[in-house]
């Protein structure tokens, strides 16, 4: 895994001072130095690598994606059931068993 240094400049993670980006930084899970964020970013689509962030980012959309599929999929079988002649009450019923056997 790549470390995440901070991203604000003068910070207690920021390479370089007042922006002068002068000192570089040795990244152990990159295995390489840079002075600048463009080029970490640089060093990191080269190898092929993506930031923790990003794939903490990734999970949770992709969470959000399957929780929205699930309420669409919900949704869609209690429509059907009332299109069916089925009533409110009992349509949201069968829904919820639908919903409930798929979890």
């Amino acid at each position: 895994m790549v470390s995440n240094i901070a991203r604000t400049r003068g910070s207690w993670g920021a390479t370089g001072l007042g922006g002068t980006e002068v000192n570089p930084y040795y990244d152990r899970g990159l295995g390489a130095s840079y002075t600048s964020w463009a080029e970490r970013d640089r060093i990191m689509k080269a190898k092929g690598l993506r930031d923790h962030c990003d794939a903490e980012e990734e999970r949770a959309l992709s969470k959000q994606r399957t929780h929205i599929a699930k309420e669409e999929a919900y949704c869609a079988t209690y429509e059907k059931h009332v299109q069916a002649g089925a009533e409110p009450i009992q349509a949201m019923q069968l829904a919820q068993d639908v919903k409930a056997a798929t979890n």
